[in-house]
Order: structure tokens, then C-alpha cells, then sequence
């Protein structure tokens, strides 16, 4: 990897901490619990939300590129699952932009609350 391509993984990876706060070194293994979560809201939905970041790298460029990805269950997964659905649901369209993933991190977690209109 290029100097360049690893310093803006480096601030890439700088901006995620200081966005996200404690939850991309959370344990992967284990399902969100609602003192991590937040609520959200919704005219009809219920469940959970997870965000997961995925970051590629463009073959041809160099640069690197972020993609958001949300999980929506009715009581979670845990973070790798949610990890691994984001990653499996983009690896077709970074196959055929030729990018190579370089990191994925779980961002965070949403109840969505169903509520009625007023």
C-alpha cells in the first residue's frame, strides 16, 4: 500500500473514533444492548437498525471509498453478523468497480420505535 493510500486510511480510521465514539471497539461478538442503542422514531417501523461502514480501495486510483450499510432485524444480531451481511451485499458491485475491501467497522445501533402520528 502506498504511503498516501495508508495515511488517509489512518484519517479515515481518526474520524470514525472520533464520530462513533465508543462503538467500533466494541465486541463484535456480542448483540447491541439498549444502553448502546439509540432510539429512533417511526411512523410505522419497528426492530433494529445497525449501521456498518465499509471502506474499499479503487484498484485503478488509489483512493478509498466509503459505503454505509444498513441491517434491519426485529432484535438484533451481533456485530460481525451485521459486519458480514454489509460485506457479502457489496462484494458483487466491488467486483465489478474492481475495488478491494480494506475494513469494515459497525457504527451503530438504532431501536426504531413505532409511534403514531399526531
Amino acid at each position: 500500500m502506498r504511503r498516501q493510500v495508508g495515511l488517509r486510511v489512518y484519517a479515515a480510521a481518526r474520524a470514525l473514533a472520533a464520530e462513533y465514539g465508543q462503538e467500533p471497539t466494541r465486541n463484535v461478538t456480542e448483540v447491541p444492548g439498549a444502553a448502546e442503542s439509540r432510539q429512533w422514531p417511526t411512523r410505522a417501523s419497528s426492530g433494529v437498525l445497525q449501521t456498518v461502514q465499509l471502506f474499499y480501495r479503487e484498484r485503478v486510483t488509489g483512493n478509498v471509498i466509503q459505503r454505509y450499510y444498513n441491517v434491519k432485524t426485529q432484535s438484533g444480531i451481533t456485530r460481525q453478523e451485521a459486519i458480514q451481511q454489509a460485506i457479502d451485499a457489496n462484494s458483487s458491485n466491488a467486483a465489478r468497480y474492481e475495488q478491494t475491501l480494506i475494513g469494515a467497522v459497525h457504527t451503530g445501533t438504532a431501536q426504531l420505535i413505532a409511534e403514531e402520528a399526531a
